[in-house]
């Protein structure tokens, strides 16, 4: 799943990797948290535009923002085929930018583990969402949005089984047009990376809590040296 990811690109980074300026309003962030409004890139009458959308869609038939139904992510394998995703699928694809992703791995005993994912390169990542604008009650439009996932990478699954789909670079145009299409040929279009594209670190637990949201969430955890063995006294 996607849970967690940070952005943290400046104005000038943002415009130059998806071809739009950021929102109104964007400032970086290092711990972005469902049920928050994320930056995504749709496209619009002129072009490429960044809008922020609430994260957490709602299905057609929803009003309530907080419907305890509402999703964060949807599976790229049945998205266009559930009644939940199938609208939003065909006709709202839009690009999630992140730094990077965080997932947990989990421990036989105590506290699961937080992982920091991100291009070897430094490169911004383009994570694949899906929007449904929802007329709320009191008349309001809301745009929601919802990551959408794939199986996880082999190096990535000891740390979970699933992961966000990343769309290429080459695929922005074709995946953000709404003209109809065969779902599968926009399914192909998501090309995994290969493992050796990608680089996952140990990170701070404090990501655990949303409240904390600073540039140390996303550096690798300094683990404190081993003490030597001590000699045995006889």
């Amino acid at each position: 799943m996607c849970g967690r990811f940070a952005l943290d690109l400046t104005p000038a980074q943002f415009q130059r990797h998806f071809g739009c300026p950021p929102p109104g309003g964007y400032r970086p962030r290092w711990n972005i948290t469902p049920d928050s409004d994320i930056v995504v890139v749709r496209s619009g009458p002129a072009g490429r535009e960044a809008v922020f959308a609430r994260w957490g869609l709602l299905g057609p038939w929803m009003r309530d923002p907080r419907d305890p139904a509402r999703m964060i992510n949807a599976r790229l394998e049945t998205a266009a085929r559930r009644p939940m995703f199938r609208r939003a699928f065909a006709r709202g694809r839009v690009l999630v930018p992140a730094t990077g992703f965080y997932e947990w791995q989990k421990q036989s005993r105590g506290p699961s583990r937080p992982f920091f994912i991100r291009l070897r390169t430094g490169a911004p990542m383009a994570l694949a969402g899906i929007v449904q604008p929802i007329r709320l009650e009191g008349s309001e439009l809301r745009l929601t949005v919802a990551i959408l996932t794939r199986e996880a990478l082999a190096g990535l699954r000891p740390i979970h089984p699933r992961m966000p789909v990343l769309v290429p670079p080459a695929a922005f145009d074709r995946w953000l047009d709404p003209a109809p299409s065969d779902p599968a040929d926009i399914a192909a279009l998501l090309v995994p990376p290969a493992e050796e594209e990608l680089m996952w670190e140990e990170v701070s637990r404090r990501v655990n809590d949303p409240r904390e949201d600073d540039p140390g969430l996303i550096r690798p955890l300094i683990l404190p040296p081993r003490e030597p063995p001590q000699p045995r006294l006889f």
